[in-house]
């Protein structure tokens, strides 16, 4: 793992659910909240506890991350996310090769993810898909002026069913400077000339959605 920043491991947890609720907050881990509408929730979350409809979960290691999988209350959180959400759950644990954070300080910002099947996810695809994926970076980056706060990805480590085939994913986290200049930026050069990079490459399904309002909740 060629990570260096202090949150390497990004816990990914989303999903729509009845109401909010808090959970604890742990020294060791940097908490996003992300929401759909664009708006700031009334709770101010001044303690050590953030509304959970939607985070990204920021570990100093793997380790940290399973032992708080483990503990009671990260048993206790997941348990309740599961009775209140009305649809499935989005969950991964990303290792992204890059800080993400400074993407989440984007107005919007989009979560995509790419689906393979396992079988398909060699050694020599995932170095084809990085490579291609620099690419796209390079040109958003530099050449397209919607983004905003960079783009960063990462392979997910959680096996998956989809469709009955053993799958994995391929995340990637987009600043935008908002939901309209993403499309625009859908029909210019920057994006049109380079995203056959990550289009390219076999996967089963396309996962996207934008997050208008992003804070963090660490202390």
């Amino acid at each position: 793992m060629g990570s260096s920043y202090t949150y390497p491991i990004t816990g990914i947890k989303t999903a729509e659910i009845k109401r909010n609720f808090d959970i604890p907050i742990r020294k060791n881990a940097d908490y996003w909240r992300l929401e759909q509408t664009g708006k700031k929730p009334r709770d101010e979350n001044k303690s050590k506890t953030g509304t959970v409809p939607k985070t990204l979960t920021f570990w100093e290691s793997s380790k940290d991350q399973k032992e708080w999988e483990d503990s009671l209350e990260g048993q206790e959180a997941t348990t309740t996310i599961n009775e209140l959400a009305t649809g499935p759950v989005y969950e991964d644990t990303v290792d992204f090769s890059e800080n993400p954070q400074p993407a989440l300080g984007a107005k919007v910002v989009e979560l995509v993810s790419w689906v393979y099947s396992v079988d398909n996810i060699t050694d020599e695809k995932k170095a084809e898909i990085d490579s291609g994926f620099k690419k796209f970076q390079k040109a958003i980056t530099t050449e397209a002026p919607e983004s905003d706060g960079g783009i960063v990805a990462g392979w997910g480590s959680a096996e998956f069913d989809f469709e009955g085939v053993p799958s994995k994913r391929y995340t990637l986290l987009i600043g935008w400077k908002s939901v309209q200049a993403h499309y625009k930026c859908k029909t210019t050069p920057p994006f049109t000339d380079n995203i056959h990079w990550l289009m390219d490459n076999g996967h089963s399904k396309v996962e996207m959605v934008h997050f208008p309002y992003s804070q963090s909740i660490k202390d």
